[in-house]
């Protein structure tokens, strides 16, 4: 049995014992093949490797998670194949010097109109690009097994609203590489903070929001008689961190978002853990806002970086950990308070460090006393980038005191609800509006026949009396070319 293996047996085994069924709130559920299934509503919850499925409801939320994976898997085949076309019409002798005759010993060799360093770059680019594809493949395999996969276009068809607001799983790629390829500086400072602002004794901690884990991890490593528990919504950076902090190694592939040479346009990371398995620590793929664990199961809850993005604001969240947390138990936040890019169309989410502290007060914990240090720290600061940034973060430290006033985060505050799939959908003016932006959509595209102009799908629309002529044309010319790029 592999190292990996045998850490993930142990790390399951013991999670099992601290179960709680998100939807009916049952405890201690049944166990096969050491997957817990609810005996009442019958849920399950499958493994994958060395992750655990903590998701609220597997039947309904991992073929959309599925879905997401293939989406994020056929979008990076895309933009290898856009690097691959650039590269190759590059490659294209130029109009003026298709009278002239090529050079027979390097036919490939970029035209005379080409500078060098751009066919090196799509060169470089291409070719990484279908290597990450494979390596990010293989990481999510386990997530997909054998599903099939659809096309480009058909994920962003009924899916389409829900995939862009929820992004793709690799937006958070630099995070990634800054946990466990060339982020020392950071993940030690970050280390340094948190855990000078820890309690002195600590038996079980739950971090929400690992993200790809480097702070959970070595945490686990700096504290090894302290059980943790890293749980993370992305399952792309859920399977990255479970199999690197078993001891595992990856390949991944680095696309900075302003590289500082040719060189750098795509690099070829190695990621492993520098410490190798932490075997105290597991690791769930679930939503923050509902956890399956029994009640008062932790002292220690951390959310690094989540309270100031986490999906309908921090209320949810903070009803959570207070569920999680046993009597003087105590809550860590840690990251930025960037609210207002997060919540901007809600300003009164958009809360300062005393707001948090006063919100959290009101939810069971003691703000007579909290613990709060700031430091400044580098973000990002990436080898490879010209892309960085200095944030005054924070540490904030309080203790439960009581239960939250009105009842654990499951299934309450502001956690979004998809419609129950027997139930007729409602016709909220929010759909309404959304129908009919897609019926005019499809009929200026149910134009488009090879032969029409802007100016003949314009006087269309105008015949139909949708839009005038004139306010037609700009808004065609605007459609056709986001749909191009």
């Amino acid at each position: 049995m592999s190292n990996a293996s045998s850490h993930a047996r142990g790390s399951m085994d013991s999670l099992l014992s601290l179960w709680r069924c998100p939807q009916c709130g049952r405890d201690t559920p049944s166990r096969e093949d050491r997957d817990p299934q609810c005996r009442r509503c019958g849920l399950r919850w499958p493994t994958f490797g060395t992750l655990r499925c903590a998701l609220p409801d597997p039947r309904r939320d991992l073929p959309d998670w599925r879905a997401r994976a293939h989406h994020s898997l056929q979008a990076l085949r895309e933009r290898a194949r856009r690097a691959t076309h650039a590269q190759t019409t590059l490659q294209q002798p130029s109009a003026a010097a298709r009278g002239r005759v090529l050079d027979t010993r390097n036919p490939a060799a970029p035209s005379a109109s080409t500078p060098a360093a751009t066919a090196t770059r799509l060169e470089r680019l291409a070719a990484g690009l279908h290597a990450q594809l494979d390596c990010q493949a293989k990481v999510l395999a386990p997530l997909l097994g054998d599903t099939p996969s659809s096309d480009l276009a058909t994920y962003r068809g009924l899916g389409a609203a829900q995939l862009e607001a929820d992004g793709q799983l690799y937006d958070y790629a630099a995070n990634l590489f800054r946990d466990w390829a060339w982020g020392e500086l950071e993940n030690r400072v970050s280390l340094t903070q948190v855990a000078a602002a820890l309690p002195v004794r600590v038996e079980r901690c739950i971090m929400l929001g690992a993200g790809a884990g480097r702070l959970a991890y070595d945490l686990a490593v700096a504290r090894p008689d302290t059980t943790f528990i890293a749980l993370e919504w992305n399952p792309l950076a859920a399977l990255v961190g479970a199999r690197l902090s078993a001891g595992d190694a990856l390949t991944l592939w680095e696309t900075p978002l302003a590289p500082r040479s040719v060189d750098d346009v795509i690099i070829e990371q190695q990621l492993r853990a520098p410490a190798g398995a932490a075997d105290n620590l597991s690791w769930l793929w679930g939503d923050a806002r509902q956890v399956p664990l029994i009640d008062g199961c932790a002292d220690l809850v951390i959310t690094p970086w989540l309270t100031d993005v986490i999906a309908g604001g921090p209320i949810p969240l903070i009803r959570e950990v207070n569920r999680l947390l046993c009597r003087d138990g105590h809550w860590l936040n840690f990251g930025s308070l960037c609210f207002a890019d997060a919540h901007a169309g809600d300003p009164g989410l958009a809360l300062l460090l005393p707001e948090l502290i006063e919100l959290a007060a009101g939810l069971g914990f003691d703000a007579q006393s909290p613990r709060v240090s700031e430091f400044e720290a580098p973000y990002l600061d990436s080898p490879h980038s010209r892309f960085a940034r200095r944030e005054l973060l924070h540490v904030l430290r309080m203790t439960k005191r009581s239960a939250a006033v009105s009842g654990s985060a499951a299934g309450q505050g502001r956690v979004k609800r998809r419609p129950a799939e027997r139930k007729p959908v409602a016709l909220t003016p929010t759909i309404e509006g959304h129908a009919l932006s897609s019926q005019v959509q499809a009929y200026v595209l149910s134009l488009i026949d090879g032969r029409r102009s802007i100016i003949d799908i314009a006087a269309e629309l105008e015949a139909r009396r949708l839009l005038s002529r004139e306010e037609a044309i700009p808004l065609i010319s605007s459609f056709l070319e986001k749909l191009s790029n």
